[in-house]
């Protein structure tokens, strides 16, 4: 995309807003059991405050906050969203404890399913629930990343309302990437 949010300032920014329901993937469920915690694992971009609703509502024991790396923006003039985003989020959940940082890609799947897999690792006698909340290359990574590790339960936050008038114009380029093959 060439603009996400047509025409507002950074701080304005919006996709969606607000939680109609969550929800699992069908195919991603994950293996949960009832004894462990939760490890809440989001891929923050533009909707903070979903992402915050999402945390409020499903009380997790841990929280993985990956914000998309500097270097890995789609687009350069992105960024300011992203970091402003990014900068929001944290301060959104500075209060609850048991919060871990990390980087992923916003443009390379595999990249981000390595970042997802290395954070989930340093949890594993946790239920991993991972809300992936940023681009769709980024998405795919983390349905590479549940494939790699079936633990992993992927879920969905359906929102209330879209940004129809105004979510995004098109850009000129596009990404070509070969996924691995496994038989």
């Amino acid at each position: 995309a060439s603009e996400y949010s047509i025409g507002d300032a950074v701080e304005n920014k919006w996709l969606s807003k607000g939680i109609e329901k969550v929800r699992t993937v069908l195919g991603y469920s994950g293996i949960i059991l009832p004894s462990n915690k939760m490890h809440l694992v989001l891929l923050v971009g533009f909707e903070c405050q979903r992402a915050a609703k999402l945390i409020e509502i499903l009380e997790p024991s841990i929280i993985s906050l990956g914000s998309g790396g500097t270097e890995s923006s789609t687009d350069a003039k992105h960024l300011a969203s992203q970091t402003f985003f990014s900068n929001l989020m944290r301060r959104m959940i500075a209060t609850r404890g048991n919060i871990d940082f990390f980087d992923f890609s916003c443009n390379d799947p595999i990249s981000t399913k390595n970042a997802i897999l290395m954070q989930t690792r340093k949890f594993p006698h946790y239920n991993t629930v991972l809300a992936p909340m940023n681009t769709k290359l980024s998405t795919i990574g983390a349905g590479l990343c549940a494939i790699e590790d079936g633990r992993i339960q992927i879920c969905y936050t359906e929102a209330t309302q879209y940004n129809y008038r105004g979510y995004s114009s098109p850009g000129t380029s596009f990404y070509l990437f070969e996924l691995p093959y496994r038989s």
